[in-house]
Order: structure tokens, then C-alpha cells, then sequence
């Protein structure tokens, strides 16, 4: 072979490998994930396809069953969902050593280096509500298709070109029967995320993910979490304290829109037959009002202006809006008045 014809160099062949019809580089390292390392990788064919492919060593699985178990229960998750908000499964590859899982890449990272990238350490109101709407869209497919998620943390909630999408299913389960109907299941979650039935390790049901969904909501508007503790056990008796003897309350800064916060409230209520169902929360009125807007908004983007009797519609719709709007934030600034005088409870 002629050596002087253009051939990548031995370094770079070396941290590149060959996996089916995918190309993986091993120097390109995206995360860790459940019981595996990601890896960036592209087609063969053509390499401005990007994927991430989840390399999980053998010895993982073959010594433990319980390991084996959570990655069977991973994979049986990740080959059912569809959906533009959730990072999807493309294709399984095994070898001798390890087990590949393709999945969709996303450029912009997970939800919680999005937040700490920014200078307040928190987003604003309206960043906060679409990508939490994301997060419903996603999990109203999640739970048409009678599936849990357990461990729902900005961690694993990952962004691509702006949009939010919901992974690592390692926790993942499929549901029997009525999905907020309590059930005894394992106990899977990060605690600072998790609903007081979690930490008391009694019975739950889909309804942890609401909970755990509203600590994320919180974090993004406020940049730092509802409840706090030394360990586990002062983390329930926070939350006890707070929630059953209605002490909790939102900071004063930033001011947060009464009906955001009154749906927060909805969604961290101690007992579950209290908490908001997901039927509710698919059709609140914070996540309708903020679809309609964003339609508007488009509508008005692509939308011929003059004498257009549809942009002029459009105008007088949003209008409306705003006019409710204005009208909720002045309710909101009485409240906010009002309750000056009040700590924050830490």
C-alpha cells in the first residue's frame, strides 16, 4: 500500500470503532447513562447522522441479575416509545465484550447544565412553562402507553436544537391496570426528586413522576429546590413540615405568575389522592394558554399582514390574551403585596 496516499493516522483509526453500520469514537465521550458509558457516533455511510450509542460492558449484566434485569427492562421501555419529546431507540448491536444501544444525539446537552449555564442560574418564566410543556407532551405518550419513568430529574432531560427530550428509561416500567392507582413496586429514584411515597417506601403510582416533575419546575424558575435536607430522612421531614402543615412557601424574587405557582402547589401535595391527576395537568390551563400563544405566534410569522382578514384574527386573539393576561399579573402584584412581609421558610 502506497503510505503517502491520504489515509487517517494510526492515533485516530485506534479510538475509532466499527459497529454494524455505525461508526462510534471512543475518544468522544457524552456521559455516563444507567450501567453504561455514552458515546458519540455516526453512520458509515454518512457521518452527518449523529447518534449516541450507550456501550454497556458484558461483565455488567452477566454477573449480576439484577443488573441484567434493569437492562432488559430498559431496552423492552426504549423499543416501544416514539415521540419527539423522548430520546428514542434506533437499533441494538451486541459483541463478545459488550451491548450497543443507539439513540437519538442531542447537541445541547441535559436540562440541568442548560440552567447552570446561565448567569441567574435559573430560566425565565416562559422558558420554564415550554420546556415543562414538553416534558407533559412527552409523558402524556409515556402514559398512553401505560409507562412509568421513576427517576424524572433535569439530569435526564436532555436538549436538542431547543427542544426538550426525556431519557435514561433505566427505571423505566410498564404499569398493570389503572396508571394512578397505587401499586407495590421497587423503589427507583434520586431522592432530592423523589414523592414522600418513595422515600417512605410504601406503595405509588405514576403520580411520583408528577411530583418529581414539579421539583424540576421549580428548579428551573427559581434555580434551586423546593425542599432540602442533610439525608433522606430530614428530606421527608422537610417536606412534611412544608406540605402537610401548609408552610411551604414560593420565594419573592423572581415574581412568578399566581396560577404557575398555584399549579406547583397542585402538583406537591403529600398524599397522592390529593396531588393533580396527569388527565388534569395534560389540559391545564398554564400549558393550554402557553400552546395557543406559541400557535399564535407562528401563525403570525408566516401570515401575509396586509388586509389579511386571518392575520387580523390572529391580532385580535392575541389581544385577548394579553388582556387576560394583564389582568392575572395585576391580581398577581396584589398577592405579591400583600405577602412582603412574609420569610421565606428554608
Amino acid at each position: 500500500m502506497n503510505k503517502n496516499h491520504s489515509q487517517p493516522n494510526h492515533k485516530s483509526l485506534k479510538c475509532l470503532k466499527l459497529v454494524g453500520q455505525y461508526v462510534i469514537n471512543m475518544e468522544q465521550k457524552l456521559g455516563e447513562g444507567s450501567y453504561g458509558t455514552v458515546y458519540m457516533a455516526t453512520l458509515q455511510t454518512d457521518q452527518s447522522k449523529q447518534y449516541a450509542v450507550k456501550v454497556i460492558s458484558s461483565q455488567i449484566f452477566k454477573s449480576s441479575l439484577h443488573n441484567f434485569e434493569m437492562l432488559k427492562k430498559e431496552i423492552e421501555v426504549l423499543k416501544k416509545l416514539r415521540h419527539e419529546n423522548i430520546v428514542c431507540l434506533h437499533e441494538i448491536s451486541q459483541s463478545s465484550n459488550n451491548l450497543y444501544l443507539f439513540l437519538d444525539y442531542c447537541n445541547g446537552g441535559d436540562l440541568s447544565e442548560y440552567i447552570n449555564s446561565k448567569l441567574s442560574k435559573r430560566l425565565s418564566e416562559s422558558e420554564s412553562i415550554e420546556f415543562f410543556k414538553q416534558f407533559v407532551d412527552a409523558y402524556q405518550y409515556l402514559y398512553s402507553q401505560k409507562i412509568i419513568h421513576r427517576d424524572v430529574k433535569p439530569e435526564n432531560l436532555m436538549l436538542h436544537n431547543g427542544k426538550l427530550k426525556l431519557a435514561d428509561f433505566g427505571f423505566g416500567r410498564f404499569i398493570e391496570g389503572e396508571m394512578d392507582l397505587c401499586q407495590r413496586m421497587s423503589i427507583k429514584c434520586t431522592p432530592i426528586y423523589a414523592s414522600p411515597q418513595l422515600l417512605k417506601r410504601v406503595d405509588y403510582s405514576s403520580k411520583c413522576d408528577i411530583w418529581s416533575s414539579a421539583c424540576v419546575f421549580y428548579k428551573m424558575l427559581y434555580g434551586k429546590y423546593p425542599f432540602t435536607a442533610a439525608n433522606q430522612q430530614q428530606l421527608l421531614e422537610n417536606i412534611e413540615r412544608k406540605v402537610n402543615k401548609q408552610t411551604f412557601q414560593f420565594p419573592l424574587d423572581p415574581p412568578i405568575s399566581e396560577n404557575v405557582k398555584q399549579l406547583i402547589i397542585q402538583m406537591l401535595k403529600f398524599e397522592e389522592s390529593e396531588r393533580i391527576s396527569w388527565e388534569e395537568l395534560f389540559k391545564h390551563p398554564v400549558l393550554i394558554h402557553n400552546k395557543k400563544m406559541n400557535i399564535l405566534n407562528s401563525l403570525d410569522e408566516n401570515t401575509e399582514r396586509e388586509g389579511n382578514p386571518l392575520y387580523q384574527s390572529i391580532i385580535e386573539n392575541r389581544n385577548n390574551v394579553e388582556a387576560n393576561d394583564t389582568v392575572l399579573k395585576n391580581s398577581n402584584n396584589k398577592t405579591i403585596q400583600c405577602t412582603k412581609q412574609q420569610k421565606w421558610i428554608k
